[in-house]
C-alpha cells in the first residue's frame, strides 16, 4: 500500500469516529428530551387536554387525521382507561426507549410501554421525531396489554 493509500484510509477512520462519535453524544440527549414529551402528553391526557396534543404533534401526525378524529380517539380511550398512572418498559426491553439516528440530521424515539391507567392496563406505543432539541409526536396508540 502507498503512502497516499495509507493517508486516504487514516482520513476516512477519523471522520468515520467522528460521524459516529457526534451521534452517539446525541442519543442520550434525544431520548432525554422525548421522554420529557412523553410526560407531557400524559399530563395533556389526564386534563382532557386531547386538542393540545394533536396541536404539538408533528405534521406527518396532523396530516394522518383531522382533529375532529384524533380528539373523539383520544377522548374514548380517556374515558374507557381513565387517568394514566405510571409506564414501565415491555418485557424484554434494555431501554425505556429506542433512538435511531435519521438521515435529516434528526432521530426517531420509539417508545413502547405497559402502561396503568385507573381502569386497566394498556399497551402504549409512542414515536417522537427529535430534531434540534425539540420532539414532535408521529404516533400515538394505545393497545390491549396482552396484544404482542
Amino acid at each position: 500500500m502507498n503512502r497516499v493509500d495509507r493517508h486516504t484510509r487514516r482520513g476516512l477512520l477519523v471522520l468515520l469516529v467522528a460521524v459516529v462519535g457526534s451521534s452517539a453524544c446525541g442519543v442520550p440527549e434525544a431520548r432525554k428530551v422525548a421522554m420529557s414529551a412523553a410526560a407531557q402528553l400524559h399530563e395533556q391526557f389526564n386534563a382532557f387536554r386531547c386538542d393540545r396534543i394533536y396541536d404539538g404533534a408533528g405534521a406527518p401526525f396532523q396530516r394522518a387525521g383531522p382533529r375532529e378524529q384524533w380528539n373523539a380517539y383520544c377522548m374514548g380511550e380517556r374515558r374507557r382507561l381513565g387517568q394514566w398512572k405510571g409506564s414501565k418498559p415491555l418485557a424484554g426491553q434494555r431501554f425505556e426507549s429506542d433512538v435511531y439516528l435519521v438521515d435529516t440530521g434528526g432521530y426517531l424515539v420509539v417508545i413502547q410501554n405497559v402502561s396503568r391507567f385507573e381502569q386497566g392496563t394498556a399497551k402504549e406505543t409512542m414515536r417522537f421525531a427529535v430534531m434540534d432539541g425539540r420532539a414532535s409526536l408521529l404516533v400515538y396508540l394505545l393497545s390491549p396489554a396482552d396484544q404482542p
